[in-house]
């Protein structure tokens, strides 16, 4: 059985490489990769990558209900805290995630939407430190 991750990105200002080479890793090893955002169309990164997004969060949602995803991975960057941080839509997809027990990740900046979305209760992770994640 293949094996699927799920990468969420913002449309704008998600963190290149943070997108690029776990996607790359998860690759080498034939597991498929989604990249999801807010909405679909073009995303662009800080340092000028840009992604086709085919589909949004409410596809993915559908596909976390059904336990197509082996993990999910939440991208940082700075468009994290204006567009996933404070995203309902997206607390409830980690929440189907973590119900299903499959792995949820976020990298950087990102941190601070699985503390929003309320997985990290109880828990010690790191984040990137803006003034913003200290108040989460």
């Amino acid at each position: 059985m293949a094996h699927a991750v799920l990468m969420i990105i913002a449309p704008e200002q998600f963190r290149d490489e943070e997108l690029l080479v776990p996607k790359q890793a998860f690759e080498a090893l034939a597991w498929q990769v989604d990249i999801v955002s807010t909405h679909a169309g073009e995303a662009t990164g800080m340092l000028g990558a840009t992604v086709t997004v085919e589909n949004d969060l409410a596809y993915a949602q559908t596909q976390a209900a059904r336990g197509v995803y082996d993990a999910v991975v939440v991208v940082g960057g700075m468009g994290s805290l204006e567009f996933l941080w404070g995203n309902t839509d997206l607390h409830r997809l980690l929440l189907t995630v973590q119900s299903h027990n499959r792995v949820s990740a976020a990298i950087c900046l990102s941190g601070a939407v699985l503390a929003e979305a309320g997985l990290l209760d109880g828990k010690q992770a790191t984040v990137w430190e803006v003034p913003e994640t200290l108040e989460t």
